[in-house]
């Protein structure tokens, strides 16, 4: 019997305009959340600008502490 592969754990990033972000990654790919339920409900992010933006507030989230 093969052994199972883990799921990657998703980490998740939520603006205060409402937009959620999400990566499996480490934040190398990052997918917008869009709330749909008919088969399109992420879109990865494409922008390399919007991408760096978002890792900037990940880290900056990260070192907020608690």
């Amino acid at each position: 019997m093969k052994a199972r592969t883990p799921k990657p754990k998703r980490e998740y990033l939520e603006m205060l305009d409402g937009r959620k972000f999400f990566s499996e990654d480490n934040w190398h790919t990052i997918w917008q959340y869009r709330g749909h339920t008919n088969g399109s409900s992420h879109r990865k992010v494409l922008d390399k600008g919007e991408a760096d933006r978002i890792r900037f507030l990940v880290i900056a989230q990260g070192s907020a502490g608690p």
